[in-house]
C-alpha cells in the first residue's frame, strides 16, 4: 500500500537473529513498536558485512522500495582487521572464514541400509567432506593499531551505501554494533574508530 511507511533492516546475524523465532527478532519487535502503518522488512544474513549489504542495497532494495533503511554494522566487517593482502570485496577472506561459522564444513550423517545405495553414498559423503574453497587469508601479528587499508574499505562501503540509497529516494539510518575486547582483538580501539566513520559519513551525506 502506497500508505504504508516501509522500513528495510540490513546486517549480519545480529540483524537476522539466529536462534530466535521470526516473532523474536528486534526488526519484529520495531514493527510492533512503530505500529499500523509501518511495515518492517528483515534482509539480515549470518555473516554478512558492509560489502554484501552494498549489493542488497543495489538490488533489494529497489524492489521493496523502502521509505527508511536501517544498517547495523561493524562486528563482521571488524573480523577483516590486519587480514594481509586485504581485496577490496573481502573475497579471499570472508567467505572462506564463514564455513567454519557457519558449520558448512559438518558431514551429514547417511544412513544406507540397502547395498545398492552404497556407492552413492560413499561419492556423496566423500563431496561433502572435499574442500571447495582455499582457506582464508592469513592475518598479521597482533598489533592494537587500526588497519587503516580494512577501515578505508568500510568507509568506501558506507559510502556508497548511502548513494545508492540516496538515489532512490531512500532515507539511511547506521546503527554501530558494540564489541568488547573479549571478541576481537584491539576490539575497543577499533570500535571508536567505527562510530568516528560512521559518524562522518552521516556528517557527510545523510
Amino acid at each position: 500500500s502506497t500508505n504504508v511507511y516501509r522500513i528495510a533492516t540490513f546486517g549480519g546475524s545480529s540483524t537476522y537473529c539466529t536462534g530466535v523465532e521470526d516473532k523474536n527478532t528486534w526488526p519484529n519487535f520495531l514493527n510492533q513498536m512503530m505500529g499500523d502503518g509501518v511495515s518492517v522488512h528483515n534482509f539480515g544474513v549470518p555473516g554478512y558485512t558492509t560489502t554484501e549489504n552494498l549489493i542488497q542495497t543495489a538490488l533489494l532494495a529497489s524492489e521493496v522500495k523502502p521509505h527508511l533503511a536501517i544498517y547495523y554494522e561493524g562486528y563482521n566487517d571488524a573480523r577483516t582487521q590486519h587480514v594481509l593482502g586485504l581485496r577490496p570485496d573481502y573475497s579471499h577472506y570472508h567467505g572462506p572464514s564463514q564455513i567454519p561459522t557457519l558449520r558448512l564444513n559438518q558431514t551429514v550423517p547417511i544412513l544406507a541400509t540397502v547395498k545398492l545405495y552404497r556407492g552413492v553414498v560413499y561419492r556423496l559423503r566423500k563431496s561433502m567432506n572435499a574442500p571447495v574453497v582455499k582457506p582464508p587469508a592469513k592475518r598479521s601479528a597482533g598489533t592494537r593499531a587500526v588497519d587503516e587499508i580494512a577501515m578505508s574499505i568500510y568507509r568506501r562501503n558506507l559510502e556508497q551505501i548511502v548513494a545508492l540509497c540516496h538515489a532512490q529516494g531512500i532515507r539511511v539510518m547506521f546503527v554501530p554494533q558494540q564489541v568488547s575486547d573479549g571478541d576481537l582483538p584491539a576490539a575497543r580501539q577499533r570500535q571508536a574508530h567505527h562510530h568516528r566513520r560512521a559518524e562522518q559519513v552521516l556528517h557527510d551525506g545523510v
